[in-house]
């Protein structure tokens, strides 16, 4: 599912038009619209690297992972599922895990 998250103009010749764009962004900001969650799927055996890739992601990001399913909640407890801070780069991140014969569902939570 995509959701669309309100995006003010950088200018605009329309100055009660930037108004209210700025102001929505403002408000959904407060109400935790941040447009910093991804959803992603680690790649199954004989893999044990899985890299995901989203422009909001930065070299200085913290990712904070969800397992979304019951496998991928164990698996994080665990610790077998983990990211190092060298592998977030612009761009990127790499999930270091074990081999998953099944998928695993994990959210992802980018704060730069």
């Amino acid at each position: 599912m995509v959701v669309s998250f309100p995006v003010a103009d950088i200018q605009s010749a329309d100055e009660e038009r930037h108004r209210r764009q700025l102001a929505e962004v403002v408000n959904s900001v407060r109400n935790g619209k941040l447009n910093s969650a991804i959803d992603f799927s680690l790649r199954t055996t004989p893999n044990e690297t899985t890299t995901v890739s989203n422009p909001n992601i930065a070299a200085t990001s913290r990712i904070l992972l969800i397992g979304e399913n019951a496998a991928a909640a164990a698996d994080l407890a665990s610790g077998s599922v983990r990211i190092d801070d060298a592998s977030i780069t612009n761009g990127n991140f790499t999930v270091q895990h074990t081999r998953f014969a099944n998928a695993r569902l994990f959210r992802a939570v980018i704060l730069s």
